[in-house]
C-alpha cells in the first residue's frame, strides 16, 4: 500500500519532468486571471473569458496560452511576464513578486509546505488509489475538508513527475484537470521567456501614480478657481487626554507625559522652578511657561496651541496660579 508521505513528498518536489498540457476548469464560467503581486503591489487583472488554457511547465519556468496561442503568462523563473487582452507590450516583474492566479493554477501552483501543516485538505481520507489518467499511472487521494470547507477535495498525481493532474471537489461541482497532457518532451528556454517589447512594471506603477497626483493637483486647482482660494481656520472641540508618562520623579513632582487630542498628539511636560537649561529634545511650537513653584512645557506636533486654548490648558493644570511667560 502507498503510504501518504511518499505521495506528498513526490507531489511538493513536483513536477520532476516537464509538463505540456491543456487544463479546463468545469463549470466553464468566464475567467478572471489575476497575477497577485507581493509587498502590496497592485495586481494586474487579464480578463479571457471562459474555455482551456494550454501549458507548459519545466520547474519554475511556465507558460500560459489561450488555446487559440496567444501568450497570458510567462516565466523563466527569473522574469515574468503578464499579457493583457489588448495588443499592448506585456508587463515584466520579477518572477518572485508575481504569482499567476488564472485558469489552471490550483494545477500549475505547488502549495507551500507550510500549508500542510493545517488542517484544509491535508488529511487523507481512504486509502491511496493505483489509478490511470489520461494513459499516466497515478495516484488518486481523496483529502478531508477543514472547518471552513466542504466536500472531499480528489487529487490525482502523476506517479513518475509528481504533476497534479486533476482536483475535484464533487460536493462544489468543481473540476480543474488536465485534457491532454505530455510529461518528460524537453521543451526549449525560448518558449519560457519573451524577446518582444515589454513594458517594466515599476515604471507603469509610479507612470500610473504620476497620472493621479496630476489629476488631483488639476481637482484642487479647480476647486481654487471656482469655488474657493481658502478656508478659514476652525476650532473642533476635541478633549486633550494623557496617553502615558514617560518619565516621573514623583519627590519633585517633575515628569514628562504624551498628550493627545483626537488624531494630534504632543508632549507635556514640568520641573521644579529652575533658572537652569531645560533642553526638551522637542521638536515644533514649543510652549514654555511657569508658576510660583514649577515650569512648564507642552507642544503638539499636528497643530499648535492658540491662546485660548493654551490659557485652558494652564487653568486646568493649575488651577488659580498665575502662568509667567520670559
Amino acid at each position: 500500500m502507498t503510504a501518504w508521505v511518499e505521495v506528498l513528498v513526490t507531489m511538493a518536489d513536483g513536477p520532476s519532468l516537464p509538463v505540456r498540457g491543456v487544463i479546463r476548469k468545469t463549470p466553464d464560467t468566464p475567467e478572471r486571471i489575476n497575477f497577485a503581486f507581493a509587498a502590496d503591489r497592485e495586481p494586474v487583472v487579464v480578463g479571457i473569458g471562459g474555455g482551456d488554457v494550454r501549458v507548459w511547465r519545466d520547474r519554475s519556468r511556465m507558460r500560459i496560452e489561450t488555446p487559440d496561442g496567444r501568450p497570458v503568462f510567462i516565466t523563466d523563473g527569473d522574469s515574468a511576464w503578464q499579457f493583457g487582452p489588448t495588443d499592448e507590450p506585456p508587463i515584466r516583474s520579477d518572477a518572485r513578486r508575481v504569482r499567476y492566479l488564472g485558469t489552471g493554477n490550483e494545477l500549475l501552483s505547488n502549495r507551500p509546505a507550510h500549508d500542510w501543516l493545517g488542517d484544509d485538505y491535508t488529511r487523507p481520507v481512504g486509502p491511496i488509489e493505483n489509478v490511470t489518467f489520461l494513459e499516466r499511472d497515478c495516484w488518486a487521494v481523496d483529502l478531508a475538508p477543514g472547518p471552513h470547507q466542504t466536500g472531499l477535495l480528489r487529487i490525482v498525481v502523476d506517479r513518475e513527475s509528481g504533476a497534479v493532474l486533476e482536483q475535484r471537489n464533487d460536493t462544489a461541482e468543481v473540476d480543474v484537470a488536465y485534457t491532454e497532457i505530455s510529461v518528460g518532451e524537453p521543451v526549449g528556454h525560448e518558449l519560457f521567456t519573451w524577446t518582444g517589447p515589454s513594458r517594466d512594471f515599476d515604471e507603469e506603477r509610479r507612470a500610473r501614480a504620476e497620472l493621479a497626483r496630476a489629476d488631483d493637483a488639476n481637482r484642487l486647482a479647480w476647486f481654487h478657481t471656482n469655488v474657493a482660494d481658502s478656508l478659514p481656520v476652525v476650532r473642533i472641540p476635541l478633549p486633550l487626554r494623557v496617553e502615558s508618562i514617560h518619565t516621573l520623579d514623583e519627590g519633585t513632582g517633575a515628569f514628562q507625559a504624551s498628550i493627545a487630542a483626537g488624531f494630534v498628539n504632543g508632549m507635556l511636560a514640568r520641573r521644579p522652578r529652575s533658572d537652569q537649561p531645560w533642553n526638551l529634545r522637542w521638536h515644533g511650537d514649543v510652549q514654555r511657561w511657569s508658576t510660583d513653584e514649577f515650569d512648564w512645557a507642552t507642544v503638539l506636533y499636528q497643530g499648535a496651541f492658540d491662546v485660548d486654548t493654551l490659557t485652558a490648558l494652564q487653568a486646568a493644570l493649575h488651577p488659580g496660579e498665575t502662568a509667567i511667560t520670559d
